[in-house]
């Protein structure tokens, strides 16, 4: 790898760091093996020269190598017990590398004295020295200093004295261990650099596994490291953690009418603006798609707000420019805070998500930071996800008919069908009680359809019973517009169920002329507006549909929505009384038949029917009621008497 043995000069300090720790996990296992050799080594080599030599050499120099052994020992038996930072594993390599030079010199002095002695002719004493170094050296392979050091303090003393000792038989012994630790020396050296090779791989795999290609930035599994890590740090520290998720609003809107590239682009310039505008010491990762994290370590009490967040964030507010067009790079924002906000980091990441979700439901572009009742919220539009799917399983959904009256006559002329649904425990159900499944593209879907198929049995039925009934009006929920099929699903049912298409409303709100369901809200609406079936505009007003809507999509029927009608009263000059006098003129201009919701008193009926609305509804002429009471009400008008109090249901 072009390292030197010695200093590893061509590493970064960030691998040099990784090769330290990985050398301090191999000499864990190796260095009470290393001192259990030389323990052997030394009682065996101190007993053979035992009555050969003086005492201090034979049992005082043994004894103060083996004190030494058994504190070494114990001190790496410790610190396998423990992870130290990388400042503490540096100066355990290096105190390792010291400890093994003092040893070996020691043991290089020892040898020099014994072959001096009376024992110096014969070969046992230089070959246990010279084991005992090529056992340490094979110990210390992944620290070379050290193995080297043993080497030259132990082993060379004993080479050079058997070298020159001027007898051939000791000059051949010398020799020979001459050329096996150079051989010794190699191998070290080729395992070092294997060891390195190891280290640099490793941190390539890891860039590779924890690096988003895209971007350049941390992928998913490091955010999680990084977030887990500097929990700790602040554990440690008494500080706050703050976590930001964001993602891009309109992505896929950038996808579909520019091109991955400019998706790409709009990723990656994000990216770049999130990394130059956090502040030190923090983490900006891309968790996938476009989503992206800011992890903001070592917060003060002070700086744990919403401030610091729009401060990390403050270059997403300029345009981006890609192959002479400026795309969007408005982003949605939720920020949640550690330990304030949750207990650990899953937690953490959750609160954020849902702060997150809070900032994509008033429409994009905002921050919202996190509060106790979004987890309340979650929870309740889990349980009525549950409950949607318990009532479609167990078939509890049923149809109730509200009449739509003509206010001129009284007579009945159809009925809108509304939801209901039985619970177990607590009986029948509003819609509102499961309203987030109505939000759910496939539960609305499947809701439609069993509301359908409930509402054209209850038709066919009437029809063939000669039940009068009308029109009856469905509603659509917005989210049956994202799969374009409704046309289709509704069509083929009619078909199936023998209904006249004219029987038929379809109630919609505006928000099917806008944003991502348009396309498809329009051609389904055309569809079903050329067989035959009424359109009726729900909740007209509250809203953003405009004159140029109602001439441009097949709208029938106008709702004026209970908000206004509410407000009624026998005073033309009231503003609600103003806005539905001029939402009934530009109706009766445009041929659009008007229905009012929410008629409760005589009041509002009289005002109504006073400036010409043509169909009422409302608890004034009758709740929602089940089928089986349908006939009754069509043979009824809704009359009120000339003095305007008592309203009567007369046959």
């Amino acid at each position: 790898m072009g390292s030197s043995v010695f200093f590893s000069s061509r590493l970064s300090p960030s691998l040099k760091k990784e090769l330290q720790a990985e050398q301090f996990q191999i000499l864990k296992t190796q260095i009470p093996l290393l001192y259990a050799v030389l323990t052997v080594n030394t009682c065996i080599l101190a007993s053979s020269i035992q009555g050969l030599v003086p005492a201090s050499l034979s049992l005082a120099a043994p004894a103060v190598f083996l004190s030494l052994i058994v504190l070494r020992v114990t001190v790496w038996l410790v610190r396998g017990k423990i992870s130290p930072d990388a400042a503490q594993v540096s100066r355990y390599l290096t105190g390792t590398t010291i400890v093994a030079s003092v040893v070996a010199a020691g043991l290089g002095l020892w040898s020099i004295i014994l072959l001096n002695s009376g024992v110096g002719t014969r070969p046992f004493v230089a070959m246990f020295i010279a084991l005992g170094s090529v056992a340490c050296a094979f110990c210390l392979a992944s620290l070379p200093r050290a193995a080297f050091a043993t080497i030259l303090f132990a082993t060379t003393p004993v080479i050079v004295a058997l070298l020159i000792a001027g007898d051939h038989e000791q000059f051949t012994t010398g020799l020979n261990l001459l050329l096996i630790f150079g051989l010794i020396l190699r191998l070290v050296s080729h395992h070092y650099h294997h060891l390195v090779d190891q280290v640099i791989l490793h941190s390539k795999v890891r860039v590779l596994a924890y690096t988003d290609h895209l971007t350049g930035l941390p992928n998913r599994a490091l955010f999680a490291e990084r977030l887990q890590s500097s929990l700790k740090e602040a554990g440690a520290a008494g500080a706050h953690v703050g976590l930001i998720i964001l993602d891009v609003d309109h992505f896929k809107t950038v996808n579909d009418s520019m091109g991955h590239a400019a998706g790409d682009a709009l990723l990656k310039e994000i990216g770049g603006r999130l990394r130059r505008s956090a502040p030190a010491g923090a983490t900006v990762a891309r968790l996938g798609g476009d989503e992206f994290a800011i992890i903001l370590p070592g917060l003060s009490a002070a700086e744990a707000n919403l401030e610091t967040v729009r401060a990390a964030l403050k270059d997403l507010e300029m345009p981006i420019p890609f192959d002479e067009q400026i795309l969007d790079a408005h982003v949605s924002a939720g920020a949640a805070m550690w330990p304030t906000d949750s207990a650990d980091a899953d937690d953490l990441l959750k609160s954020a998500d849902l702060a997150l979700y809070a900032a994509k439901a008033v429409g994009g572009g905002a921050i919202r930071g996190f509060r106790t009742a979004m987890r309340e919220n979650v929870r309740r539009k889990t349980t009525m996800l549950s409950e949607a799917r318990g009532a479609l399983n167990d078939d509890r959904i049923v149809p109730f008919y509200q009449p739509k009256v003509r206010l001129a006559t009284g007579e009945v002329v159809g009925f809108e069908a509304l939801l209901r649904w039985h619970h177990p425990l607590n009986g029948l159900q509003y819609p509102r009680s499961i309203g987030a499944a109505l939000e759910d593209k496939e539960l609305a879907a499947h809701l439609t359809d069993r509301m359908m198929d409930s509402v054209f049995a209850d038709m066919r039925g009437w029809l063939q019973s000669g039940v009068p009934f009308g029109k009856i009006a469905i509603n659509g929920a917005a989210a049956d517009f994202f799969r374009g099929e409704l046309a289709e699903r509704v069509l083929e049912r009619l078909d199936r169920f023998g209904i006249p298409p004219e029987r038929l409303e379809l109630e919609v709100t505006e928000s099917v002329f806008f944003g991502r369901r348009a396309e498809s809200g329009v051609r389904t609406l055309n569809a079903l507006n050329r067989a035959g079936v009424t359109i009726a505009l729900d909740d007209f007003g509250t809203g953003y549909a405009s004159l140029t809507h109602l001439k441009q999509f097949p709208v029938d029927v106008l709702k004026i929505d209970r908000s206004f009608v509410s407000k009624l009263t026998d005073n033309d000059g009231e503003e609600d009384a103003v806005i539905v006098g001029a939402v009934l003129n530009l109706a009766h201009n445009l041929g659009i038949v008007t229905v009012a919701e929410g008629i409760e008193t005589i009041a509002q009926r009289n005002y109504l029917r006073r400036k010409g609305c043509d169909l009422g509804q409302g608890y004034l002429f009758s709740r929602a009621v089940a089928a089986s009471r349908v006939p009754g009400l069509v043979s009824r008008r809704f009359l009120i008497d000339a003095g305007g109090e008592v309203l009567q249901a007369k046959a």
